[in-house]
Parts: C-alpha cells; sequence; structure tokens
C-alpha cells in the first residue's frame, strides 16, 4: 500500500526523485528532469561526504565561511539551528561543515528526504506540512532527536519549519516564527544552541507565486535548488547560546524568538573587511547616518605638575576612598581648574572613541561650573583616569530653577518627577580613561565613590541620569535596547511624567517578532549577547546600562540627542532605597548602608532581612 504524501506529490518507482512525480506541466515548472540528472552525477559516490561534495560541485555552489568557526563542539550534545532562505541546499551545506568537524550528527527535516537512500543515515525524518495529523506524526521523530542528543551527538534543525518567504507587512524575506520544539529540545537535553546564519534567498517568482498560496513555493523547490548555480553561499556561525534557567513551557516561544534573533542578527550585524553596514529594506538599502564631521582637534593635556597640584590642594574632606593606587576625590570646578580641563578632554576622547562627542576640542559647558566632579586619580602614573558628573538636584532648583539640570535641556518634566528631585542627585558624563576601560578597578571605583558620597549626605535617595546610546549602533540595536527597556524596565506611573524634547525616530523593520522577543527578554546577559551579535560583536549593551539594570534602575524617558553626536538617551530612575541591600553594601560599605537604610526605614529592608 502507497503512502499517502503531500498533493503535489505521489510514491511510485525506485529513483528517489522519480518518486516525486507530478503532472507532466506542472513537473516542468519544477523542473525535476533537470534535478534527475544531477542526482543521476552524483549518486555513484560511495560514502555521505562524497556524496555531498558532489551535489555541491554538480550545482556550481560555493560557500564562504565566516563567523566563530569553533563554536560548534566537536564533541558533546548540540544543537545548530539555522535559517531556511533556500529549502534544501541549506542542508547539504551544513551537513557538509558538520561532519567535517565531527561524524555523529542528524538532521531534522522533510521526511521526503529519507527516500533518497545517500542521505538516509543522516535525516531524522518530520512532516513540515501541518496537515491533519502531523502534529502526532513528529512526536516520535522528535522523541529520536532528544534520544540523539542525549547520546551526545549533534542534531541540525531549521526551526522555521518552512522556506523564508515575503512577508509583505514587514516588508521582508524572512522565516516565519520558529517552532518552540527547538527551545524545547535545548531545554530538556541542557545543550548549547549554535545559531547559523544563511544569507540569500530564493526567486523573485518563487516569493511572488507564494502569495498566491504556499503550495506554489513548494512547487517550485527543486528548480530553485538548480538556480544557485555559480553563487556563492555566505554562512555565519554564531556563538552558542545557553539557556541557564529554562523558562515554564508556555514561555518556549520566546526562547524561540530569541534563537531566531540571534540568528538573523549575524546577517544584520556587518563583517570585518565587508561592506559599509547599510539598513536593508525590502530592496532599498539605506545609510545608517551620514558621516559624521571631524569636529576640532581634541585639547592638549594640561602639565602633569598643574594636576597634581590640584589634587594636593585639595582637603582632606574630599577625598572618599583609596584602593592601591587609586584615590577617589569628589569636589567642586573652582577647587580643580586644571583637572577639570583634563576632565573635558578626555571626556571628548572617551565618547568620540564610542561614536559620540560634541566635536568640539574638550567637552565641558555651563553645567560643568557649578556640578560636583568625582574622579579617580593615580597617583603612580599621576593621571586622572575616570569622572562622573554629580548635580544636587535640591541646591540645584533653589539657585537656578529646574532648567538649571542638565537632564531637563533633554526632557520636560512634570510635576510627578519634580517631586522627586529635591531627594535626587543627576549624575552624567560618565567615562573612563581609554587606557584602562579593559580594568575593572577605575569603574568599580567610580560607583563605589557614588555610594561614599551618598552616605555622607544620606537626605539623597534617588539616582537620575542619561544614559546614552550611541548613533554607531545598528539601528536595530537601538531598536531593540529601546524595546527591551520599555517592555521591562520602563515605569509608567512615573514616565508619564516625562517628555522627550526630541523623541526617537527610529522605525525600523526587525526580521523577528519585537513584541514576542522582548516578552521572553528579561535576562540581561542574554539580551547583551543579542546586541553583540547584532554589532558583530564588537560591542555589547553599554557597560554604564547593564549596570544600572541590575541595580534595579527604572527607564523614563528616551531622547535622542543631536547636540551629542545623535546619541540616544535613555533616562533611567535609581531609588537607592529600594536596592537589594547587598548591592549597596558593595558600594556604600556595610556599616554605612546599614545606617543610611536605617535613616529612610520607611522605605527599606535592613541587611539582616537581606
Amino acid at each position: 500500500m502507497k503512502e499517502k504524501g503531500p498533493w503535489l506529490f505521489v510514491q511510485g518507482g525506485t529513483d528517489p526523485v522519480r518518486r516525486l512525480r507530478l503532472f507532466k506541466p506542472l513537473g516542468k515548472i519544477a523542473a525535476l528532469d533537470q534535478l534527475q540528472e544531477v542526482y543521476r552525477s552524483v549518486a555513484t559516490t560511495a560514502d555521505l561526504e562524497g556524496f555531498l561534495d558532489g551535489s555541491l560541485r554538480a550545482l556550481q555552489v560555493r560557500v564562504r565561511m565566516r563567523g566563530m568557526m569553533d563554536a560548534v563542539p566537536r564533541e558533546g550534545a548540540v544543537i545548530v539551528a539555522a535559517n531556511h532562505p533556500f529549502g534544501g541546499l541549506e542542508g547539504l551545506i551544513l551537513a557538509r561543515i558538520l561532519l567535517g568537524i565531527r561524524p555523529d550528527v542528524k538532521i531534522l527535516a522533510n521526511w521526503l528526504l529519507e527516500r533518497i537512500p545517500e542521505v538516509r543515515q543522516l535525516v531524522i525524518g518530520v512532516d513540515p506540512f501541518g496537515r491533519k495529523g502531523s502534529a502526532e506524526r513528529n512526536v516520535r521523530p522528535l522523541r529520536r532527536c532528544l534520544k540523539w542528543l542525549e547520546s551526545g551527538g549533534a542534531l541540525v534543525v531549521f526551526p522555521a519549519g518552512t522556506v523564508s518567504h515575503m512577508h509583505v507587512r514587514r516588508r521582508r524575506i524572512m522565516d516565519p516564527p520558529w517552532k518552540p520544539a527547538v527551545a524545547r529540545l535545548a531545554f530538556r537535553s541542557r545543550c548549547p544552541v549554535v545559531p547559523v546564519h544563511f544569507e540569500g534567498r530564493n526567486s523573485l517568482l518563487f516569493q511572488l507565486l507564494g502569495l498566491v498560496h504556499p503550495g506554489l513555493r513548494t512547487l517550485l523547490l527543486p528548480r530553485e535548488l538548480l538556480n544557485k548555480n555559480g553563487t556563492t553561499v555566505c554562512v555565519t556561525v554564531g556563538k552558542p547560546v545557553a539557556f541557564r534557567d529554562p523558562p515554564p513551557p508556555a514561555e518556549a516561544r520566546h526562547a524561540a524568538e530569541y534563537l531566531r534573533a540571534r540568528t538573523y542578527a549575524l546577517g544584520l550585524g556587518g563583517h570585518p573587511g565587508g561592506p559599509p553596514r547599510t539598513r536593508k529594506s525590502f530592496g532599498t538599502h539605506v545609510a545608517l547616518s551620514p558621516p559624521r564631521p571631524p569636529g576640532s582637534p581634541v585639547a592638549p593635556a594640561p602639565p602633569v605638575e598643574l594636576l597634581e597640584r590640584d589634587v594636593r590642594r585639595l582637603p582632606d574632606a574630599d577625598c572618599l576612598l583609596q584602593s592601591g593606587p587609586y584615590r577617589v576625590y569628589c569636589t567642586a570646578a573652582e577647587r580643580i581648574p586644571h583637572v577639570l580641563r583634563e576632565i573635558g578632554r578626555l571626556r571628548e576622547i572617551a565618547f568620540r572613541n564610542e561614536g559620540e562627542g560634541t566635536g568640539r576640542s574638550m567637552d565641558l559647558d555651563r553645567f560643568d561650573l557649578y556640578y560636583l566632579h568625582l574622579f579617580v586619580w593615580h597617583e603612580i602614573n599621576r593621571e586622572v583616569v575616570g569622572a562622573y558628573r554629580i548635580g544636587r538636584a535640591d541646591q540645584i532648583l533653589n539657585q537656578f530653577g529646574v532648567s538649571g539640570l542638565y537632564t531637563h535641556t533633554l526632557f520636560r518634566y512634570g510635576r510627578g518627577i519634580r517631586r522627586l528631585l529635591p531627594a535626587s542627585l543627576e549624575l552624567g558624563r560618565s567615562f573612563v580613561r581609554p587606557e584602562y576601560q579593559k580594568a575593572y578597578a577605575p569603574l568599580w571605583l567610580l560607583w563605589k565613590g557614588i555610594g561614599r558620597y551618598v552616605a555622607r549626605r544620606r537626605i539623597y535617595t534617588n539616582l537620575i541620569g542619561p544614559v546614552s546610546i550611541s548613533d554607531d549602533y545598528h539601528v536595530l540595536s537601538r531598536h531593540l535596547i529601546r524595546s527591551v527597556l520599555q517592555a521591562h524596565y520602563f515605569s509608567r506611573e512615573l514616565g508619564r511624567w516625562v517628555r522627550p524634547r526630541r523623541p526617537p525616530r527610529l522605525h525600523p523593520s526587525p526580521p523577528w517578532d519585537t513584541g514576542l522577543l522582548c516578552r521572553g527578554l528579561r535576562n540581561v546577559d542574554l539580551f547583551s549577547e543579542l546586541v553583540a551579535d547584532l554589532e558583530n560583536r564588537k560591542r555589547s549593551l553599554p557597560v554604564l546600562l547593564r549596570h544600572y539594570l541590575k541595580v534595579g534602575a527604572t527607564v523614563l524617558g528616551f531622547n535622542e540627542d543631536p547636540r551629542f553626536s545623535n546619541a540616544l538617551d535613555a533616562l533611567v530612575l535609581v531609588d537607592l532605597t529600594r536596592m537589594d541591600p547587598k548591592l549597596l553594601e558593595k558600594t556604600m560599605g556595610r556599616e554605612a548602608a546599614q545606617s543610611y537604610l536605617a535613616f529612610h526605614s520607611g522605605n527599606h529592608r535592613t541587611l539582616e532581612a537581606a
């Protein structure tokens, strides 16, 4: 008795291509005769790898590898998840790549491929057509996959379950949402998932006919396999994804969407030595932003003797702490005229390196004259290592009103925010000297310095300030950062009292479901890894933003700052009385933190209860 297949296929004969017989006119459209010729030319190959090599040669397809080539482990369970732009070619390519790394490879693929003797040993067949009874028939293959992973094998999956096609509303050719089964397999087997991105797409005819009926796309798949001759397919391998804490079963679809986003990020982030990065949108390429003018040359450094003289003259009370060769000071501008110029010079250097900066010879403005300056001084190297600018909002409001706050140049404040300001310190313009940015100590000392300052002046309970995301970030990175912050960290209660002076105008069309992705993206580390893929591993989530999120910051609004190289500013608020007491202890010291929380006993949890 013959097995009943999809409406286009009927079984018969011994030739695996001839088994896929169609009505003769449809067979010509599908180019089955040409596919049969290719198959016969390589079918005599003795082994699997020879068959795969012969097939790629016969199809005249070359492969260019990019990314983290050593990401696939040579042993141990691993899932390799890829997008599905072509429908068959990517399976041949990925199988050949992985078999060159390890012998224990299986591909979860269309059950029709099991009819090809040369690849039968490679395939775990699944019914991707969504017919009545497909779900029940696919239970057994999925159990085989899990057993294969538990035995330590490598499993290749194309979680879309169907070929990439035109999505008119998004104006993109991409995979549909990935099936949550890939996430469930990763959770249950506790193995990493290596994302792989294939660059390319099927023909315009394939896309247009698919809009008429999905079955027409299926009809053209053999022809699409043959029309790639003479092309080079770029394959990018990404960093493995490990889900440490499996989410509830209902959230597996969020994890699947995250994997889809990580995969497509590999194709959006650009590559070393490649063409300039562009925005892509349905056949058009738009430059990310106009090139910035080079700006004025950065001012020369003041003589080190003048810097040392400023530091020596500071009163002992201005020194917040000392650690090894580092001293942390917080003082007024008039006490450090030369150090302040050096801070302005180093700010401009650090911010220009991040694609920001004012374009002036040094980054100083009118606010620096009456704000405090917290800076780290290296006694041996005799230089400024990093700094923060601190505004005591209560004193600034008394002297200048709300317009005296720097953040008021970015955001308009309603009465709900103004009530919080007298108990707030405004933070901003933080930087670490480029030579010290790989060291942990300078940035940590800046944060400890803020903690020690607050411990001395316990009236302050809030830290408020902008965190900038450079215009050098990919437009989709900025869109993603903003979307995730709005989904998980935005305060609707306070945010309604904040209005940006220049609202961000970001309208990208990402190759993922932003709402679905962001709802499941609560883990800051996973969030940062996705940004890193979009940025071709050159940067990830801004360090300062990561820190604020981990200490419980809320986001109040977003603004685009044309005076600061079009940086996207997120206004963040940290309520120190609601901060994790253990984190507060690390910055203030245990006794100081306990005293601080006791002072604000109506709004805290004691250290003993933590």
